[in-house]
Parts: C-alpha cells; structure tokens; sequence
C-alpha cells in the first residue's frame, strides 16, 4: 500500500511499519558491521562463505536492502554463532559476552595441537595465580 494523504488509521498504520523496519535494517546494519570486525573479516570473504555477491553483503550492512531473506539472515546469525534476534536487534545484553565465548571457542577450535596446548597452560596459571 502506498501512503496517502487521507491520514487514516490504515496509512498510519502503513508509517509505522516502515519505519519499524528501517529500524530493524539499522540494527542489521551495526550488527553485521560490528561482527564483521570483530572477526577481521573483508566484505569478500563473508561474501565467499555464505554464498553471497560481496554487493549483497555490502547492502546488508549499509541497511539498504530492502528485504534480507531468512536463509540470508539465518547464514549470517550461524557465520558469526549469534542469534537472529540479536542480528536484528531484538535482543540485548550479554550477547557481547557470548559471541566472545563463541569466537575464543571458534580460535581455538581451528588452532594446532600444539597452540591449544600453550593456550591452556596459559589459562591453567593464570587460574592458579588469581586464587591465590
């Protein structure tokens, strides 16, 4: 529906989901953004792994996709191990802490043998030096 100049509750209406969903698309927008650096990771490479044009994802976290689908929304929230919820901005909080959960998990996961090994005698003292 196009909005009128008539003012009815049914245009009204029409403003407000407009602009609930430029809302949604600027949440979108700071999440993507922030995730994507969090991780280091280029437009391109998002882009190669999902499946993406690297313009898809460029749009995605500029906000000016009109629509981002589920499976693109749903690839994005399984890349970076985030909820949709928070991707769109529906969910606060501890998120931040959780996906710096999921990304030591996701380092460490992908490190050598030989690297996880250092990283837990590390976190071993550090452990046994702050009960001290």
């Amino acid at each position: 529906m196009v909005r009128g100049n008539s003012g009815s509750d049914q245009d009204r209406n029409f403003s407000y989901v407009a602009e609930g969903e430029t809302a949604t698309a600027n949440a979108l927008a700071a999440r993507i953004r922030q995730l994507r650096k969090a991780h280091g990771k280029s437009l391109q490479e998002i882009a190669d792994a999902l499946g993406m044009s690297k313009s898809h994802v460029h749009q995605l976290e500029r906000g000016t996709s009109a629509n981002p689908s589920f499976s693109a929304l749903r690839a994005l929230s399984a890349y970076f191990g985030v909820s949709i919820g928070f991707l769109v901005g529906e969910v606060e909080g501890d998120n931040n802490d959780n996906e710096e959960a999921r990304l030591l998990a996701r380092w460490f996961s992908e490190a050598a043998p030989r690297d996880r090994g250092a990283v837990m005698a590390l976190l071993r003292y550090q452990r046994s030096s702050a009960v001290r």
